[in-house]
């Protein structure tokens, strides 16, 4: 497992989904130089590590999820792509009117990747 996310910026946002699980976020950024990277923050109902990271990698038995402690430097790097995403994208003033708006109103696709990203971030700093 590297301890490092090596991505380079601008990212692309591959994926951004929202389980079912009472708010699961499932993302998927690639580099510039077009690596990639899959990941999860945990919203689950009931978690017993609620807003935290886990990493999906791939081994010799498959993909597995690896949870990411607080304070590691990849939690504070995917923040730091996430962020980076997010004012590549939009302005600060659409960045404050779509925090906390998904699921309150109907939004556009890159609307509701940028709600959702920026709910992914504030998990994460929770």
């Amino acid at each position: 497992m590297d301890n490092q996310i090596s991505l380079s910026e601008p990212v692309e946002l591959l994926f951004i989904e929202i389980y079912r699980d009472g708010g699961t976020i499932a993302l998927g950024l690639q580099g510039a130089e077009g690596c990639g990277l899959s990941f999860s923050v945990d919203g689950s109902l009931g978690s017993r590590t609620p807003n935290r990271i886990y990493l999906n990698e791939e081994s010799s038995s498959g993909n597995i999820s690896v949870l990411v402690p607080r304070g590691d430097e990849r939690e504070r790097r995917i923040v730091e792509l996430l962020q980076g995403w997010l004012a590549n994208n939009f302005s600060t003033e659409e960045i404050n009117e779509l925090g906390g708006s998904y699921g309150t109103r109907r939004l556009e696709e890159l609307e509701r990747k940028g709600a959702l990203c920026i709910s992914a971030v504030d998990m994460i700093l929770s």
